[in-house]
């Protein structure tokens, strides 16, 4: 799985994975905007194009991934999402609620 760094070497049509929030989702590149190439096109796995600010595109596309890399991104997720709620169980110890 490889991060997008360089908007400039993508090609219409490239699929990338965007990865929020430990879920993955599917698109194909489209192109740098028109007027501004801070933002690209990209398109979802519903055929409407969406808007991203380039930044938003170097932190969270990638490219070349395999089905091994999209299991461990979820794997990674749920793990850490896991061990927070254990440490609030923790922190809450022996009270019914949070207003305690």
């Amino acid at each position: 799985m490889i991060p997008v760094t360089d908007i400039t070497k993508l090609v219409q049509g490239q699929e990338l994975i965007r990865v929020l929030n430990g879920e993955v989702h599917y698109y194909e590149f489209l192109m740098i905007h028109p007027h501004n190439p801070e933002y690209v096109f990209c398109m979802n796995f519903c055929k409407r194009a969406e808007r991203f600010y380039k930044s938003e595109v170097y932190k969270q596309f990638f490219t070349d991934y395999t089905d091994r890399d999209l299991i461990n991104v979820r794997r990674d997720y749920a793990l850490k999402t896991l061990k927070e709620c254990d440490m609030a169980l923790k922190e809450l110890g022996d009270k019914d609620n949070l207003k305690d």
